[in-house]
């Protein structure tokens, strides 16, 4: 594959380990190396980002060895964009020796635009969009995960019981999971090795520390609250019914809730009020189901 920038570093003996080759934790640095230099081949210095309100965060890194690299070896990274989302950039990267040509990793990067001034996912921007198709040679491909759901009517904040309809889709902004929040949150509500100690956490079958399944939920939670639910004629709720936990959450992943109405139903023993049922899905940045549940909430009717 051709790449429309490398970054090329000579192994050094403080990047191996005892047994001469380098040392794993050492390539998503190189990664970076190049990543940075990319970022400079586009003319773009961070300074400009972050004047324009955008700063960009690592979230997430996926790696696979496979061979290895010596002292004295020439060792070159290549990175280009793979496709974007709507907040996030997705990079391959592949090392490989220049003598040889055997890749020694590879794989892939996802860097998230992030707010500068409260630190949360926003879009891309077109002008980092349009830079780097220049250094790429063609437009970048951007992900497509079907339509935005159509919002009918559009949400209002006070709504009755009458308001809501079936098959309306309502959506959250992201949000991006951070490590402190997740340990922080397993602490004190779930303290289980996998979701406070990065060393139980490798070794678990997960391969690091994941987010607890109540702490997904409780962002949810407040994603209805700020988008969906009506604080003026909401009445609460009595439950939640099948709760699946699908996929895990790491630092670094956009969570988007989005809420289905399923069925609205006034009450037969009491005309004030009636139900809501909808079916709650949420979803990291690449679209992936990672949670769903169904909820019912009480409101009260307009004539009430």
């Amino acid at each position: 594959m051709d790449y429309p920038l490398t970054y090329t570093r000579k192994v050094r003996f403080s990047d191996t380990d005892a047994q001469g080759i380098v040392f794993n934790a050492n390539y998503p640095v190189y990664w970076d190396d190049a990543t940075t230099d990319y970022f400079d081949a586009l003319g773009l210095r961070w300074s400009d980002m972050v004047e324009a309100g955008y700063e960009m965060v690592l979230g997430h890194l996926d790696i696979a060895f496979r061979s290895s690299a010596r002292l004295g070896d020439e060792l070159v990274t290549g990175v280009r964009i793979r496709e974007a989302g709507r907040s996030s950039v997705i990079f391959e990267a592949r090392s490989w020796v220049a003598a040889t040509g055997a890749t020694v990793v590879e794989g892939t990067l996802v860097q998230v635009f992030v707010d500068a001034e409260h630190f949360r996912p926003t879009d891309v921007p077109e002008f980092f969009l349009e830079a780097a198709g220049r250094l790429e040679g063609g437009p970048i491909a951007r992900s497509v995960k079907g339509p935005r759901p159509a919002l009918v009517p559009p949400r209002p904040r006070i709504r009755h019981l009458e308001d809501f309809v079936v098959g309306e889709v309502m959506e959250s902004d992201p949000y991006l999971v951070t490590a402190d929040e997740m340990v922080s949150f397993a602490r004190q509500y779930d303290p289980q090795g996998i979701h406070i100690d990065p060393a139980v956490a490798t070794e678990g079958p997960f391969g690091g520390l994941i987010a607890s399944g109540w702490l997904t939920t409780a962002i949810a939670m407040r994603a209805m609250v700020e988008n969906f639910i009506s604080p003026e004629h909401a009445l609460g709720s009595p439950g939640m019914d099948e709760v699946r936990w699908l996929l895990p959450v790491r630092a670094g992943d956009e969570l988007t809730t989005r809420a289905t109405i399923e069925k609205v139903e006034a009450s037969t023993s009491n005309p004030a009020r009636g139900s809501v049922h909808s079916f709650i899905e949420v979803l990291n940045q690449r679209g992936e189901l990672v949670m769903s549940m169904r909820g019912r909430g009480f409101y009260l009717r307009r004539e009430a």
